[in-house]
Parts: structure tokens; C-alpha cells; sequence
């Protein structure tokens, strides 16, 4: 797979999986070791200590029993999947502008056809395949899940960290929670230069530690806010206060684009993000602007 904190790295991290008996883990923990100075977890941490950290022969019939277990457990997933699938199918729930199997919430937001209407087939906000994602995710041109968002957000803004520190949710955060917020969008494919991820947008029962964009806005010099996950490995999507997207991962920080527009397409299509360092000081001196906002509420 590729390096999540290098895209132009392709196929720079194996894929194998390993075990002591015990455990069973990936080379990918092995590779952000090596090459990112990233821990594994704790528990497993733990165990590598109280084990020397040396691995002990394994006998043949250990092996297999793991390799065993890996399957069966992809296995599972596939069937809890399917499972839900079908009572997805089966459900007599109208249809929706906010659904997906990660939502924190229950569907309430009713489905309106004529807001097919107010999509412009000539002058395309979306590229196409962003557009099909969105629209399979539930999002509709008009959407504003308001109601639904808001108490939320004034909830999450009420949170500090250890230094007392809040986020704001200024007018480009709120504006694309009502759009965007609950949805979960699925690209279609692997990506076009690097892995394509699905994207879950807030809000999700979260604490402020895990999607802290403190760091970001000392960068920036600029207001940010957490506005969703992507992929499996605490990538955030952030906002600032122009409207421009950024990519937290652990080990680097990309700039996206200047609105949801081009971020949407990075993410969904599976292109290449610049790295924030590379665009700072364009991005501190405004030669990077995001969209042009009045409002203030």
C-alpha cells in the first residue's frame, strides 16, 4: 500500500501479517516504526516489553491456527456486513437525505425529489463520480440538516483540552456542517494516484483529544475545525475560517483545496494532496484564498 505521510510512495509499505502466538499484527505497524517513529498500540506495546522484545519460535500448528483466525475474522465482517445490508433492504424507512452505516443518528430528514431539479447538468459544482458519491451518500443540492448539527456543535464547542482551549465554529464550519454533516461517502475504486478513503462527516460522538486542529490553526495562524474522518488510521478533516480543506494524518499535514469543491475531488478521486509545508507560506500570506463569506452567524 502506499505511505500514508508520502503519497508519491505508492507501494512503499508490504502488506504481510505476522504473529508470536499471542499476537497477530501487520507490516504496516512494523513500516510506521521504522520509517515514522509511531508506536504501535498500547496493549500491544505492552506485550513486545514484557516479552523482551523478542519474538519466540512458533510452532507450525500455531501458525496455521492464526492464519486461520485472520481469515475467520474477515469472514465475520463480511457476514455482519451483508447482514446489514439486508435489514437496510428490508426497512420501510422513506428515503432520506442523510443516511449511511456510520451515522450516529437515525434518518429524519425527509427525501424531496424536486431537488434534482436544482442541478445544474451544464455548470457541474462536482465532478461527476464526487457528484454520484454524494448523491449515494444522500446529500442533495439544498440540504441543511441545521436542526440536527447545531445543538451539536454548540455541545462540541463547549469542550476544552488540557489547556483550556475551544474550538469556535465559525460561519465556514457551520456552513459546511449543514450541508455535509452525518453523511458518509464512499468513492468508487481504489483512487486514481493514491488510495481513495470514505469519508465520514461529522457529528460523531467524539471527544476534542481525538480531533483536536489546535496544531493546524498555529501553523496557519488562522481559526480551524474538526469537520470529519477519512480512512482508518485518524486522518481529520479540517476547515479554517476561508473555507480551505486541509488533511491531518498523524505523521503529515495536506493542503486539499481552497472550498469543499476541490477537497471533495482530491479525497473522493484518490489524488495526490500537496503537503502542507509546501503551501505554507502561501497559505499565511493569502495567496491562497478560500471563498469570500459576510456572514458572521
Amino acid at each position: 500500500m502506499f505511505d500514508p505521510a508520502n503519497p508519491a510512495l505508492r507501494w512503499a509499505v508490504p502488506v504481510q501479517y505476522l504473529t508470536d502466538g499471542v499476537w497477530i499484527w501487520s507490516t504496516i505497524s512494523t513500516y510506521q516504526l521504522e520509517h515514522r517513529r509511531l508506536a504501535p498500540q498500547p496493549a500491544f506495546l505492552d506485550h513486545i516489553v514484557e516479552q523482551g522484545y523478542r519474538c519466540p519460535p512458533v510452532p507450525e500448528d500455531v501458525r496455521l491456527a492464526a492464519r486461520e483466525a485472520l481469515f475467520e475474522s474477515g469472514r465475520i465482517e463480511k457476514r455482519l456486513r451483508a447482514e446489514y445490508e439486508q435489514r437496510q433492504s428490508r426497512e420501510s424507512t422513506p428515503a432520506t437525505l442523510v443516511r449511511g452505516e456510520l451515522s450516529n443518528e437515525p434518518p429524519t430528514i425527509p427525501f424531496d425529489a424536486d431537488r434534482f431539479d436544482e442541478i445544474d447538468v451544464h455548470h457541474p459544482r462536482f465532478q461527476r463520480d464526487v457528484e454520484a458519491a454524494l448523491l449515494a451518500a444522500g446529500w442533495l443540492p439544498g440540504r441543511d440538516a441545521a436542526a440536527r448539527v447545531d445543538p451539536w456543535l454548540a455541545e462540541f464547542a463547549a469542550q476544552t483540552d488540557g489547556r483550556g482551549q475551544r474550538h469556535e465554529p465559525f460561519p465556514a464550519a457551520r456552513d459546511l456542517y449543514r450541508e455535509f454533516g452525518l453523511l458518509d461517502l464512499v468513492p468508487y475504486g481504489r483512487g486514481e494516484q493514491v488510495g481513495a478513503f470514505p469519508i465520514h462527516f461529522f457529528p460523531a460522538d467524539v471527544r476534542l483529544v481525538e480531533v483536536s486542529a489546535f496544531r493546524l490553526a498555529s501553523r496557519l495562524g488562522i481559526r480551524t475545525f474538526p469537520v470529519g474522518r477519512t480512512g482508518d488510521e485518524g486522518s481529520i478533516l479540517i476547515v479554517d475560517e476561508q473555507g480551505r480543506l486541509y488533511l491531518s494524518h498523524p505523521a503529515e499535514e495536506f493542503f486539499l483545496g481552497t472550498s469543499i469543491e476541490p477537497a471533495l475531488e482530491v479525497l473522493v478521486r484518490g489524488l495526490r494532496a500537496d503537503t502542507l509545508a509546501s503551501r505554507l507560506d502561501d497559505l499565511r500570506s493569502g495567496r491562497l484564498p478560500g471563498r469570500n463569506r459576510d456572514a458572521d452567524g
